[in-house]
């Protein structure tokens, strides 16, 4: 039982060691807020969409950026051209239809090229 656990231990921390090696580094810092406009045809319709910052912390410059948050399940999308080193700019994604004024949102990802 013992060698079990030293066995499953060890490829536990290979694994870690592999994929703390293999990560891509981080090189674009972002942040953004939901901003939530009320549709004037319903009391309860909405429209939902993130603004932000956008910062290049990395060494290189970056082009087609595309940051892609969710908000209630639905993908929203901000696209970038090119971020220079040490550059900071501010973006906004596509809108998205909601029925509350309080959406949950979070960043699912950022795609870039070198």
């Amino acid at each position: 039982m013992k060698q079990l656990f030293y066995t499953l231990l060890i490829l536990g921390l290979i694994y870690f060691v592999y994929w703390y090696i293999t990560k891509p580094p981080e090189i674009i810092k972002v942040s953004g807020d939901v901003r939530v406009l009320k549709v004037d045809s319903s009391e309860n319709s909405f429209t939902a969409s993130i603004s932000g910052t956008a910062e290049n912390i990395g060494d290189i410059t970056v082009k087609d950026i595309w940051i892609i948050y969710k908000i209630n399940n639905e993908d929203v999308t901000a696209y970038i051209g090119e971020l220079k080193p040490e550059q900071q700019i501010n973006f906004r994604t596509g809108t998205t239809q909601i029925n509350t004024k309080t959406p949950e949102f979070e960043l699912v990802k950022v795609q870039y090229t070198k």
